[in-house]
């Protein structure tokens, strides 16, 4: 038998008290003269046997009672469990969860602080001659190897919350392939989390021959909302475009609504703010309207305000302000006077119109659409131009001469990628079908009416297509030809439709879907980068390589310069490809600096895996341990006040004694109180 705090059992002292009390009856008696006591003497006997009786009883409840007091204070436990009780030799392996929901409070009081504290008390239970094991979810390549207390306890001062996400499987089977490496015949493993229900999902045990200890730690906060994501309602931004954000927030409480303030700063003003309130277990999106007056690289944050997890409390944001669209038309003959107008409407548009033997090819780099008109020809500058335009991410229509340079625009096509063979038809007939789902069209019509009125073609050609690359049908013809196609090529696209636009060819024109087709194909030109990345989330951002030294690497460089790291990269046609490493963990501003000029920027935000404050109870823990089939283990419990060494020993899928024995101190004083009430003298 062992005691939490054996002090309380100096308490065991007040037991003299109720025995003193007894063994000296302080009562006086009082002298009552009657004329003949005879009659008195059989019941005189019966009252004193009886009295006596009630006397030990009372003697008997009220030690029981201090006893019971005093063992509930002094908290006894049975020490059956003797694997910290071996010689010296042992090996000792440590998970310690430093994942993003262990910080759920700021200060020294969440639960990274709690495993931290519990991972040094481990360390002290055991000597200096065995030999110790660390994970964490960094993965370090240092912690492949045994080391010492000294030095296990080194590692844990150094440990810090990271963004990486592993599971618990994985990590079991690490501390188990440790162990098996240096005591095959049996190691101890310490698993100190959360037990979040988002990342504790324990397969079967890695191997049976060692023993495992969960260790929960408390948790701060039951209620969380958090950001989940955002978004541009509008695929560009340019000054003096009315712009919206929508952002996702969810409220993780299973009972309480959140009412919460969403407020957007972009480069340090505050741009919008709205109020919202969240149903528990619910999502929700707020929209936030702002007027864009920047152009350039733009950085913002998203953030509320509540007392749940402080990370997922913010979201960067990092985007392109756009100056005016550039559209270029390179016309056979005369510019179109269709595309003339149509663009000329829209004062978000730059408009060229260039003869193709006059044509500045500097201009195409620059424009986010570039539509042929009617070319017979297409000299190798031109093809040079449209081919780098399109790796940018640019876009490219052809709409086709009606009678000649067919096969001059098939060798074009070729030379770009696209096998198309294209022949007079001298047919005539009506769009049969609208691609909704098409990037043309998708954010353009939500349902097709019954009766839609859709283009009348008078005279078409044929174009046939291959299937490498297999192109996306945007419209088709009510006989199953194709009138307007679309392929990506590179990071752009192309658009190749059937004929011309000409009133004798077709009413394309003035039908309704003329104008969002053709300024969809301009915006969707425009490249824009993600809003942000995600941390240990595989990514990619674009930007112009404006480093003429292309042997020096790029360096991301966080907005305070304390953290500088180069990423992964690649340069191709004057583009730099940047990728986000495993490395990247904290969340930020970024800037892409080649050399000493900013390339751009980019925003990092961590993973809200495990947004969601719900964690596994001890008993739940055991349930899905043994589910599992596990069987060489036991589970501490985090509210318990008892010191680990005690748990330990005493078995952590035990019961404590504590609470039964205040229930039989109660028992006690309440069977004394009946006694008295209801056994008279």
């Amino acid at each position: 038998m062992h005691f939490i705090n054996p002090w309380y059992l100096t308490g065991l002292l007040a037991l003299a008290i109720p025995i003193i009390i007894h063994l000296f009856n302080f009562h006086r008696y009082k002298k009552v003269y009657f004329t003949h006591v005879r009659f008195l003497e059989v019941l005189q006997i019966e009252t004193r046997r009886t009295s006596r009786l009630r006397s030990i009883i009372l003697l008997l409840l009220r030690l029981l009672f201090i006893t019971a007091v005093v063992l509930a204070f002094a908290q006894p436990y049975v020490g059956r469990n003797t694997l910290w009780n071996r010689a010296t030799g042992r090996t000792i392996s440590i998970y310690l969860d430093n994942s993003l929901s262990m910080i759920d409070v700021r200060g020294d009081k969440n639960r990274f602080s709690q495993a931290k504290s519990k991972a040094y008390e481990i360390t002290a239970l055991f000597t200096t001659g065995d030999q110790y094991h660390l994970v964490t979810n960094d993965l370090k390549s240092y912690q492949q190897r045994l080391v010492t207390q000294n030095q296990i306890q080194l590692w844990l001062n150094e440990a810090e919350p990271s963004a990486r996400q592993v599971s618990a499987a994985e990590i079991m089977e690490m501390q188990a392939h440790q162990m098996n490496n240096s005591n095959p015949k049996g190691g101890i493993a310490f698993f100190i989390s959360d037990f979040s229900r988002s990342f504790f999902n324990p397969g079967p045990p890695p191997d049976t021959s060692h023993f495992w200890v969960f260790v929960p730690v408390k948790s701060n906060i039951t209620d969380n909302v958090s950001i989940d994501s955002a978004w541009f309602e509008e695929p560009l931004i340019y000054p003096g475009l009315q712009t919206t954000l929508k952002v996702k927030l969810t409220n993780f409480s299973a009972q309480n609504p959140a009412e919460v303030g969403v407020k957007l700063t972009l480069n340090k003003l505050q741009r919008g703010f709205k109020s919202i309130s969240i149903q528990p277990l619910q999502s929700q999106i707020v929209s936030i309207p702002f007027l864009q007056s920047d152009t350039g690289f733009i950085t913002g944050l998203v953030e509320i305000s509540d007392n749940g997890f402080p990370y997922d409390n913010t979201l960067y944001l990092s985007f392109k302000g756009q100056p005016l669209i550039q559209v270029l038309t390179i016309n056979g003959s005369e510019p179109n006077s269709f595309l003339r107008r149509l663009y000329a409407a829209d004062s978000s548009f730059i408009v060229r119109h260039q003869l193709y033997q006059e044509v500045n090819y500097s201009l195409i780099h620059q424009s986010s659409l570039t539509i042929f008109n009617e070319l017979t020809e297409y000299p190798s500058g031109l093809v040079t131009a449209i081919k780098k335009a399109l790796d940018e991410g640019h876009c490219l229509t052809i709409l086709p001469h009606p009678s000649k340079g067919f096969q001059s625009l098939e060798a074009f096509l070729q030379q770009i990628g696209i096998k198309v063979t294209i022949s007079p038809s001298n047919e005539g007939g009506a769009v049969g079908e609208i691609n909704i789902n098409g990037i043309l069209f998708k954010n353009v019509i939500e349902e097709m009416p019954e009766y839609p009125a859709l283009p009348i073609i008078k005279n078409y050609l044929h174009l046939k297509t291959g299937m490498n690359p297999a192109p996306e049908i945007q419209m088709k013809l009510k006989n199953d030809e194709p009138f307007l196609l679309g392929w990506t090529v590179g990071k752009g696209r192309v658009f190749l439709q059937a004929c011309p636009l000409r009133e004798e060819f077709t009413d394309f024109m003035h039908n309704n879907l003329f104008v969002p087709a053709y300024l969809n194909m301009a915006l969707v030109g425009q490249f824009q980068n993600p809003l942000y990345g995600i941390a240990q989330k595989p990514g990619f951002f674009v930007f112009e390589n404006n480093e003429s030294n292309t042997d020096k690497a790029p360096e991301l460089v966080n907005d305070e310069k304390k953290l500088r790291s180069i990423p992964p990269f690649r340069r191709s046609n004057g583009l730099l490809q940047i990728g986000i490493s495993s490395e990247l963990s904290k969340d930020g501003i970024y800037h892409v600096m080649t050399g000493v000029k900013n390339a751009g920027t980019l925003a990092i935000n961590l993973p809200r895996n495990e947004s969601d404050p719900a964690m596994y109870s001890p008993e739940e823990i055991i349930h899905l341990l043994q589910k599992q089939g596990w069987k060489n283990f036991q589970v501490l419990d985090a509210q318990s006040e008892m010191p680990l060494k005690a748990a330990l020993e005493a078995g952590g899928n035990n019961p404590s004694p504590r609470k039964w024995l205040a229930w039989a101190a109660l028992l006690f004083l309440t069977s004394e109180v009946i006694l008295l009430r209801f056994w008279k003298k």
